[in-house]
């Protein structure tokens, strides 16, 4: 017998796209919601991962483990960012995008000065980097995304170590000022690159014993959960029947991104409809990136008389 956890990410373009999904979400069991409501929560939640709410989800070190095999140390996120004054205050405008030559020349810069401080900053998949240090304890931190469009001074990171985090900042932000691109960027009248916004701070948590017998699911964070795990990972297959070839019986772990659309209806929900129908599926345990979560076996899903969920409510 197979039992599946499904981890659904986003939102579906209209609320009418999956109605399979919202036909299991009605005549299944919902269980208590996550009270922890940070981006990538309930991910690591579905992992049995639980970090106390005052303390950074570990997300850099994931990553890196994901992406490289290894971490050790402490890891964040090291997002090169576009600050702007606006008289007493800083207010974070947005990501920056840099050329590769651009890249390469502001991570040279700093990992000159941090050098002696044994702080390494690493090029990132997505354009931002990762900042290693080889031990201490990592800070408290706010997500790029929550901070953005912010004044930065309540969302900067709080030290719980002698880590001399506010000067380091400093620091950054004037190696970047003074880089040949910044001066270029000036002179064309493009965002400068003026400072580095630290996030996802920690070291690797310890696994959590789990029964799955493999991970499916892209992306270099759910790589390194299933690395953690000491679990085999692979990209989700085209659709369920092809997963169910490639899988076999027991227990397993598979992410879908949901604004995908109505292909996945096809490719995936209506197949485990029937899976779960001709009992090839024993349970199925749904995770949403909200912190909602429902499980649906088998018998459940003669619930007819419930009325279909709108996803919109439950998925927001």
């Amino acid at each position: 017998m197979t039992q599946l956890t499904l981890f659904l990410d986003g939102m579906p373009a209209t609320d009418d796209a999956l109605p399979t999904l919202a036909r299991l979400l009605a005549r299944a069991d919902a269980l208590a919601p996550l009270t922890d409501t940070r981006p990538f929560a309930s991910l690591l939640h579905s992992f049995g991962l639980s970090p106390a709410p005052d303390v950074d989800l570990p997300l850099a070190a994931l990553t890196r483990l994901g992406t490289h095999g290894e971490a050790t140390g402490l890891w964040l996120y090291a997002a090169p960012v576009h600050q702007q004054a606006d008289q007493d205050k800083v207010y974070l405008i947005g990501r920056a995008q840099l050329s590769a030559e651009e890249n390469a020349e502001a991570l040279r810069t700093l990992n000159q000065l941090f050098a002696e401080d044994g702080w390494t900053f690493h090029p990132h998949d997505d354009g931002d980097w990762l900042l290693h240090l080889p031990a201490g304890k990592p800070p408290q931190t706010t997500p790029l995304e929550q901070a953005m469009g912010m004044a930065i001074g309540p969302y900067l990171p709080q030290p719980r170590d002698a880590t001399p985090w506010p000067r380091a900042l400093t620091e950054m932000q004037m190696l970047l000022h003074g880089c040949a691109f910044n001066r270029e960027r000036e002179g064309q009248g493009m965002p400068m690159v003026n400072g580095v916004w630290l996030w996802g701070a920690g070291s690797l948590p310890s696994a959590v014993a789990l029964p799955w017998q493999g991970v499916w699911g892209a992306g270099a964070l759910v790589q390194g959960l299933a690395t953690l795990q000491q679990r085999p990972s692979c990209p989700a297959p085209v659709d369920y029947p092809a997963w169910q070839q490639q899988a076999g019986e027991g227990d397993h772990w598979l992410r879908l991104f949901l604004p995908e659309g109505k292909a996945l209806e096809q490719a995936w929900f209506a197949p485990l409809a029937q899976a779960l129908r001709r009992g090839e599926l024993s349970g199925l345990h749904i995770h949403a990136a909200n912190g909602r979560r429902w499980y649906i076996e088998s018998r459940q899903r003669r619930r007819w008389w419930r009325r279909r969920m709108d996803l919109s409510e439950a998925l927001q």
